[in-house]
């Protein structure tokens, strides 16, 4: 009876929460936030902490944007869905010989992550897909396409920034694959593995367990 009463208790505390971050004040007050104060909405920090916010909510409590007020008002501002995809692509780690390369670059090329590198990207590139998914699928042929010299008041980004943003994502689909399925990769074989240990790669000197679970890169790709 007392686990019942605990979890009757931890179910309304949740209820209550949730519906306070979605008040109606309270998403006007993160919108604000993040699309008038410059100064704000250019920290990192900031963006990064309202992702994982909304990441939670879609993969863990499960909410559908189109239900959800915090979600589908961020998923109609293009300044925040601009900056998303602005942080996904500047988010970098440093290799052991000190070079700076990008997290994205790496997940393109079918490259192993650590945990916490993994949680650094995986929760703004699964919110940033599922916005802009949940964008295109609002805006009519006239608004997507636009006039030249102009943007549709709901569209974020130009064709031309599409263009290359559709490459850059179909390459992070074919290097989660190759993730998730290593034996597809035509690079990652036993003597590139070698190879990677012998020169103090961090990916290749992981333990197993270190590396960021299959099951949460599959869920990524659901998207």
């Amino acid at each position: 009876m007392e686990v019942d009463s605990l979890q009757s208790s931890l179910e309304n505390l949740k209820k209550k929460c949730l519906d306070i971050l979605d008040s109606k004040e309270h998403v006007k007050t993160l919108e604000s936030l993040v699309t008038r104060h410059k100064e704000v909405a250019h920290e990192k920090e900031v963006i990064t902490a309202l992702c994982n916010i909304c990441h939670f909510l879609m993969s863990e409590s499960r909410l559908p944007i189109h239900k959800t007020r915090l979600l589908y008002t961020l998923a109609l501002s293009p300044v925040f869905v601009r900056e998303i995809w602005s942080n996904v692509q500047s988010i970098t780690v440093f290799t052991n010989t000190g070079k700076e390369i990008s997290l994205l670059d790496l997940v393109c090329r079918g490259t192993h992550l650590s945990t916490r590198e993994a949680n650094a990207i995986t929760p703004l590139l699964s919110l940033f897909s599922s916005l802009l998914s949940n964008t295109l699928f609002s805006v009519h042929d006239n608004e997507f396409y636009g006039v030249e010299g102009q943007r549709s008041s709901f569209m974020p980004f130009s064709l031309k920034e599409i263009e290359r943003m559709s490459a850059i994502l179909c390459n992070v689909v074919i290097g989660i694959i190759e993730i998730v399925y290593p034996e597809t990769s035509l690079t990652f074989t036993g003597q590139y593995l070698v190879a990677m240990k012998s020169v103090g790669a961090k990916s290749a000197l992981l333990k197993k367990d270190e590396f960021y679970a299959k099951e949460k890169w599959i869920k990524l790709l659901r998207v």
